[in-house]
């Protein structure tokens, strides 16, 4: 694989997580929003630098985005009582707008056939083992993924 290449992998994965990331609500969420209500959702009460650290996106968008999804009411947000200068960022419980959070834990199959919808069975199982066998290796720390009905766990 050469730079251009995987320039263009880059670019028809974030389409395959755009296409698989659904919304109840009525907007969908870029791929930075929907990492950070990951991360906030996985992590309650997160400094606004630890999200950032976390996500590995820029401190300075990540307080934007925080800012911009308390005002949608999605996040609450406090000061830390051992350190008033940290903002602490939680998902609202029970907000009506709960329904603009993404649901993450679905399996990115559907995104897969949108994108490619010719791959056929064979091609699916292959792409999903190399892209589960790529993020073990690069990203290290998943948590096991939920498995769709029908499907044997991937070894």
């Amino acid at each position: 694989m050469n730079v251009a290449e995987l320039h263009r992998l880059v670019r028809v994965l974030r389409e395959i997580a755009s296409s698989a990331t659904v919304c109840s609500g009525d907007r969908r969420m870029s791929a930075g929003m929907v990492t950070i209500v990951q991360d906030v959702t996985a992590h309650p009460d997160s400094a606004i630098g630890d999200i950032a650290e976390r996500t590995g996106l820029a401190q300075s968008f990540v307080s934007k985005t925080v800012v911009r999804l308390r005002e949608q009411g999605v996040f609450e947000v406090s000061q830390d009582a051992r350190d008033g200068r940290r903002t602490l960022v939680a998902v609202r419980p029970g907000s009506a707008a709960r329904k603009q959070v993404p649901d993450t834990s679905r399996s990115i199959e559907e995104g897969v056939r949108v994108v490619l919808p010719n791959v056929t069975e064979a091609q699916m199982n292959r792409i999903l083992l190399g892209l589960s066998v790529l993020a073990d290796e690069i990203l290290g720390d998943r948590r096991p993924e939920p498995q769709a009905p029908g499907r044997r766990p991937r070894n």
